[in-house]
Parts: structure tokens; sequence; C-alpha cells
């Protein structure tokens, strides 16, 4: 039986975050500052390494959309948007959600609020 490819085994990422670093009005340092502390933490706690079991990969992004919010990410393939984050907000969501699977509800963009 050959293996799901989507399994954490198979050396796929569980998670992507992408972070918006190239909008039209994107605060560019402040995003690049989120970028270069959420990688810190990946490679801190190893979840970049091919044969992790909840690995995740980070990328600056084009434009997600969200505009006008500060930094903003995207969480896939969980679908959830966070805004306004600088440092602080990206490292309490790498140990709320990215590592304990928990979303951190007053930091989630909803476009209808």
């Amino acid at each position: 039986m050959p293996k799901n490819p989507a399994s954490p085994t198979a050396g796929f990422p569980v998670r992507r975050v992408y972070i918006c670093g190239n909008g039209k009005c994107t605060d560019r340092p402040a995003a690049q500052r989120v970028f270069e502390h959420l990688l810190s933490l990946i490679q801190a706690y190893h979840l970049d390494d091919f044969d992790a079991p909840a690995r995740v990969k980070c990328q600056l992004a084009g434009c997600l959309d969200v505009c006008k919010n500060g930094a903003t990410m995207v969480i896939q393939p969980d679908g959830i948007y966070y805004w306004n984050i600088d440092e602080k907000s990206a490292e309490r969501i790498f140990f709320q959600h990215l590592l304990n699977n928990q979303p951190v509800e007053e930091l989630i963009y909803r476009p209808n609020d």
C-alpha cells in the first residue's frame, strides 16, 4: 500500500505559513521581522527538518488580500488568517497554533467583523 502523501511521515509539510511581505500596503520591514522571528522558532524546534512529524514551512508572500491590517499571515491548509501580527503575536501563534493545534482566536482575521 503506498504512503499517504499528506501524512506527516511522508516528508511533506503539514502546514505552510505565508506572511504578506510584498503587497502595496504592507509594512515590509515589519513583515520581514515577523518572518525572521517565526523562521527562527521553526528552526529552533526543528520543524523545518524533512522528517519532522509536524513539519512547517514559512515564507514571505505577495499580497494576501487583507489590506491595511498590519503584517498578515495565513496558515495552510488550515485556512486561518491572522492580522496585525508582530513578533510577540507571531510567537504566540507559533506555540499555540503551530505546536498545539489551537488557533489564537483573538488574532484571527474575520472579514465580516
